[in-house]
This record gives C-alpha cells, sequence and structure tokens, in this order.
C-alpha cells in the first residue's frame, strides 16, 4: 500500500461507499474483503479520527431528545440532525466543513 495525502472529507467519501458497495454487492464484499480489511486496519488511527470529530460535532450542537438521541428528521427520503437555533445549524456546519477539509495521509 501506498500512502496517500487526502482530506478528511474524501476519507469520509471512501468510508461510505467502501460500506455501501459490500452492503449492495456479495461480489464486492467477498472479492475485495482482504484488500477492504486491509485498508481499514494499516488506516485505523485516522478513521477513529474522523468518526469521533464527527460525533464530537453532533454532541455539541445537534438537538437530543429525552433518551439521549440525537433528533433527526426525514425530508426526501434523506434524515436530517435538527439543531436548538440555526445559530447552532451554522456552528456546526461551519465546524464539520473545516474538519473535513484538513488533509491527512492514509494508505491505499
Amino acid at each position: 500500500m501506498s500512502k496517500t495525502q487526502v482530506t478528511y472529507g474524501q476519507l469520509l467519501a471512501l468510508r461510505d461507499d467502501i460500506l455501501f458497495q459490500q452492503k449492495k454487492s456479495a461480489a464486492f464484499y467477498y472479492f475485495n474483503k482482504t484488500k477492504i480489511d486491509k485498508f481499514f486496519a494499516v488506516n485505523t488511527m485516522a478513521l477513529k479520527v474522523l468518526q469521533s470529530r464527527l460525533d464530537e460535532f453532533v454532541t455539541k450542537y445537534v438537538k437530543f431528545d429525552r433518551d439521549g438521541q440525537p433528533v433527526k428528521e426525514e425530508r426526501d427520503g434523506k434524515e436530517y440532525y435538527c439543531f436548538y437555533s440555526d445559530d447552532f445549524k451554522e456552528k456546526y456546519t461551519n465546524a464539520v466543513n473545516k474538519f473535513l477539509s484538513l488533509k491527512i495521509s492514509i494508505e491505499l
């Protein structure tokens, strides 16, 4: 595997696409399992940082229900977070976008 520089946004898109393709196609899952397992193993730290920071932004800015779950609403077949105010939504969006634009090195 060679090192390459990507943004956290690109890493997120890559991770989400891999997971989507694995759920969608049994052939993709089985024929690429070894390579995908290796990708997740060698990039564990970057993927953990990605998930923990995204979770941190949700905890800080998103509205939560009584059970401690983030409140979501469905529009056009997609789920979206609910916020306490437009100010919280703007801060969340800015924080996420700033983080996702940061560059890191991963192995492909």
